[in-house]
């Protein structure tokens, strides 16, 4: 086994099963039907895993989750199913992004709120919030913060890029005309941007200024339909509409091959790794 890999990949789908697949034992384990007495046969709009939430332990995981017909955005501790409000939206949470610094999350008005991600359960999330801002006149589609700006994809095929202390915007990038559902940062010391189109072409974006108010695509590579996709310690995991999720080493040259692949035969809404045990 690859020492460099990370131990686990967290994978949802649309139908509300959460699965932590171990990378380095080839093992599947189901850890989520159901939080709060709350069954996720109502379709989940979005998840994430959420590293700097701890609800009842440090050891569980926690998830972040809105259902499709609620304003409301959930927390929830994946092993005991214990559930809080995290906040409610004046329109429906349409995406939401979760590390150890930011929790981020855009609703279907074009509106995008960000916290700190170091919260527990005595905290009040208000009093964690940096800001509050309509960023797009469309549904958000996608959501990530790397470093200090935050990318955010909306409906109307465009990705802005957001400075993360204030929300105001940097740079706009406009893509092909087909709905783009995730646009990621890439890690350190990477100042690149990388868009995912549902069709499954994968653009990287390079700053052509320090100010990064401009940005030129630098390669391109097609793989399968994407619908959602996050970057850990330079690792890309993405989930298809088909239920194929894959792992890719944006850190090695033969980036557009996948390390990992299979299917699980469900839309998947998440797909994370950690190096947790």
């Amino acid at each position: 086994v690859d020492p460099s890999l990370p131990n686990t990949l967290v994978v949802a789908t649309a139908n509300g099963f959460l699965q932590t697949v171990s990378l380095t034992k080839g093992s599947f384990k189901l850890h989520l039907l159901h939080l709060g007495g709350t069954p996720l046969e109502a379709p989940l709009r979005c998840m994430t895993i959420s590293p700097g939430l701890y609800i009842t332990n440090r050891e569980h995981i926690s998830v972040l989750f809105s259902l499709s017909h609620s304003n409301e955005l959930l927390w929830g501790d994946v092993e005991t199913g214990n559930v809080r409000s995290f906040g409610k939206f004046r329109a429906r949470p349409s995406t939401i992004f979760s590390d150890g610094d930011h929790i981020a999350c855009g609703d279907s008005s074009g509106a995008v709120r960000l916290w700190r991600s170091t919260i527990s359960d005595a905290m009040d999330t208000d009093d964690c919030m940096l800001w509050d801002r309509q960023v797009h006149g469309a549904a958000i589609t996608a959501i990530n913060v790397n470093r200090d700006v935050v990318t955010v994809t909306a409906d109307d095929f465009s990705v802005k890029v957001i400075n993360v202390a204030n929300g105001e915007p940097l740079a706009a990038l406009m893509a092909e005309a087909t709905r783009i559902p995730v646009a990621l940062g890439m890690p350190p010391p990477s100042d690149e941007l990388v868009l995912f189109s549902q069709k499954g072409s994968v653009t990287y974006y390079t700053p052509a200024s320090a100010a990064r108010t401009e940005w030129h695509p630098r390669k391109m590579f097609n793989c399968f339909p994407i619908s959602c996709a996050s970057h850990t310690n330079g690792f890309v995991a993405i989930g298809g509409s088909g239920g194929r999720v894959a792992l890719y080493d944006v850190t090695e040259e033969k980036e557009d091959e996948p390390l990992v692949c299979f299917d699980l035969g469900h839309h998947i809404v998440h797909a994370s790794v950690t190096h947790d045990s």
